[in-house]
C-alpha cells in the first residue's frame, strides 16, 4: 500500500474518531449512574457516572485525544526515534514455573501489565497477554508457556486495551482453567465475546468489593483512563484498579492510569498497603498519553500517595506503545527514586522470578 494510501486511511479514521470525540465531549453531562446493585460499596458512593450516550466518564471528566493531537502525533517525527533504533534493550527473563506449584503467597511479573499472584491459597491472574497485543508483537520472552497456567481461582482484568484484555491469551486459560472466575469493570461482558459466554464472571463498579467465598478481599477502584475495543465503542465499559486483601496482606494494582488525586484517596481508604503494582511505561508524547498514562516520575510520586512499603514497576518493556525506548521508563524511575533515597522500596524488575510476600 503507497504511502498516500497509507494516509488517506489514517486521515479517514482519525475523522471517525474525531465525530465519536466531539460526540463524547458534547454529553460529558453526568445525567445517570452505573454499579452492580448485587454487590456492596466500601464507602458511600453513587456508582459510576455515565453520559447522555451511556459512556463512562472519569472523576473528573477528561476528554480522548482529539484529531488534531492525533494528526500531529502520527505525522510528526519521533525526536527519539534514533534513540530507540539504536537502542539494545531487553528485559530479564527467569525461566521456569516453580512458583505455580508452591504453597507460598506470591507475586510474579509476568511482563507488561501481567502478574501471577498467590494469596492465602488463591490463585489468580492479572491482565495475562502471554503473546502479542493483536498487532503489537511482544519484545520479552516468557517465564513458562501458558499451557502451565493450571487451577487458577480468578482472572482479574482492568480494562478493555487490547495489551490488558487479550481473548486468544484468555481462550486458552479458560480451556484449562473451566472453573475460573472472572472479575472485571462494569459492562465488560459484552468484550469477552462468545468464545467466552460461558465463563463466570462479576461486574463491578468503582469502590465495590467482589462477592468471592474465598478468604480474601477484592475490591474495584478507580484509575484515570478510558475504554475502547473498536471504533464505535469507546468508553462503553469500566476502566479501574484492584485492591486485593487477605492473610494480614494488601496488593495494590493500578491499571492504567494518569496521574490523579484517587491515589491519595485510595491510600486513606486502605492504610499500611504492602505492595504497590505501578505502571511507568508508553507516557509519551504527553499531549497524548498525559490523561492515560503517568510518566515514571509521577507514578513515584503516585506510590507516595498511597503510601505503599514497595513499589513494583510495571507496564513497560514488553510492547513498544509510545515514543519513548523501551528501557527509559525504569532508567527514569531508578534515578528519580535514587533522588528520593527509596531505591531500596523497589523490586527488581525480572519476568518470572517469584517475589515472596512477607
Amino acid at each position: 500500500m503507497s504511502f498516500i494510501k497509507i494516509s488517506v486511511l489514517i486521515l479517514g479514521i482519525s475523522f471517525i474518531l474525531l465525530v465519536i470525540n466531539m460526540i463524547i465531549n458534547a454529553n460529558e453531562a453526568d445525567n445517570e449512574v452505573k454499579y452492580n446493585p448485587e454487590l456492596e460499596f466500601i464507602i458511600d458512593y453513587p456508582g459510576n457516572s455515565v453520559d447522555k450516550n451511556g459512556r463512562f466518564v472519569n472523576e473528573p471528566p477528561t476528554t480522548l485525544s482529539g484529531f488534531a493531537d492525533i494528526i500531529k502525533w502520527k505525522f510528526s517525527n519521533n525526536p527519539q526515534e534514533e534513540e530507540k533504533k539504536n537502542e539494545n534493550y531487553s528485559l530479564p527473563v527467569q525461566k521456569g514455573c516453580s512458583f505455580l506449584q508452591e504453597e507460598k503467597d506470591v507475586i510474579v511479573w509476568l511482563g507488561h501489565a501481567s502478574f501471577f499472584v498467590r494469596l492465602n491459597g488463591v490463585s489468580m491472574l492479572i491482565d495475562p497477554v502471554f503473546d502479542k497485543a493483536t498487532v503489537v508483537p511482544r519484545l520479552a520472552g516468557n517465564a513458562c508457556d501458558i499451557s502451565n497456567y493450571k487451577n487458577i481461582d480468578y482472572l482479574l482484568i482492568s480494562h478493555n486495551h487490547r495489551d490488558h484484555l487479550d481473548i486468544q491469551t484468555i481462550t486458552e486459560l479458560y480451556k484449562n482453567n473451566p472453573y475460573i472466575h472472572a472479575l472485571v469493570p462494569l459492562e465488560m461482558g459484552k468484550d469477552l465475546g462468545s468464545k467466552l459466554e460461558t465463563m463466570r464472571r462479576t461486574e463491578a463498579g468503582w469502590y465495590q468489593r467482589y462477592d468471592i467465598p474465598q478468604d480474601i478481599k477484592i475490591t474495584f477502584l478507580p484509575t484515570r483512563h478510558w475504554s475502547r475495543r473498536w471504533i464505535n465503542d469507546a468508553n462503553r465499559s469500566l476502566w479501574g484498579s484492584f485492591m486485593i486483601e487477605g492473610n494480614g496482606k494488601k496488593i495494590y494494582f493500578a491499571g492504567d492510569t494518569g496521574y490523579s488525586p484517587h491515589f491519595k484517596k485510595i491510600g486513606k481508604l486502605f492504610e499500611n498497603i504492602d505492595y504497590a503494582l505501578m505502571p511507568i511505561g508508553a507516557y509519551k508524547p504527553r499531549y497524548i498519553m498525559q490523561n492515560s498514562h503517568v510518566t515514571p516520575e509521577e507514578s513515584l510520586t503516585a506510590f507516595f500517595d498511597l503510601k505503599a512499603k514497595v513499589m513494583i514497576p510495571m507496564h513497560y518493556g514488553t510492547y513498544d506503545l509510545a515514543d519513548e525506548p523501551l528501557g527509559e521508563p525504569i532508567s527514569f524511575l531508578m534515578s528519580a527514586a535514587k533522588d528520593s533515597e527509596v531505591i531500596e522500596m523497589m523490586n527488581e524488575a525480572v519476568i518470572g522470578k517469584p517475589l515472596y510476600m512477607r
